[in-house]
């Protein structure tokens, strides 16, 4: 079974589409950051991408009651 990380992105740009600063938010553990360049960003979200703890994983109850969309599904099934 697979598993997804869900993220909040906010990016503030300025008249000449330059980052002035960002804010990422990890859904399910609710942990925030700010950051003012891409890179902290990438290293925001790669810190969440490996498989949760036992005690963390959804069950097979919940996936049935929420299923994954379509584009979710293929991104689901590749791992």
């Amino acid at each position: 079974m697979g598993y997804y990380n869900t993220f909040v992105v906010r990016i503030w740009c300025d008249d000449t589409r330059e980052l002035n600063k960002g804010y990422v938010q990890h859904i399910y553990t609710q942990e925030q950051r700010y950051f003012v360049d891409m890179d902290d960003l990438k290293d925001f979200i790669f810190t969440h991408l490996s498989p949760p703890s036992d005690d963390l994983k959804i069950s097979n109850h919940t996936l049935d009651k929420y299923p994954p969309s379509e584009n979710q599904g293929d991104i689901m099934q590749d791992g």
